[in-house]
């Protein structure tokens, strides 16, 4: 073979191997974002999970306090 068409076999062939690498990372790339959204939901979940009963928590501890100075009141008069 000449030179010119051993340099094109070598564009072609890596060329080829680019499009075959190219196939094999896609997929696995599409797996690795999808698994990336799915942890951050997930992690969004739990905060907005955690936030919420943080709020319940100090709801019933507002509830308590408002009973307990009701009952003072009452008992005071």
């Amino acid at each position: 073979m000449q030179e010119k068409e051993i340099e094109a076999f070598d564009v072609e062939a890596e060329s080829t191997a680019g499009q075959l690498i190219a196939a094999g990372i896609r997929p696995r790339l599409k797996e690795l974002k999808q698994r990336e959204f799915a942890r951050n939901v997930a992690s969004r979940s739990r905060k907005d999970e955690k936030k919420q009963e943080k709020a319940l928590k100090r709801l019933h501890q507002l509830a308590e306090l408002r009973k307990q100075s009701e009952w003072l009141v009452d008992i005071s008069v």
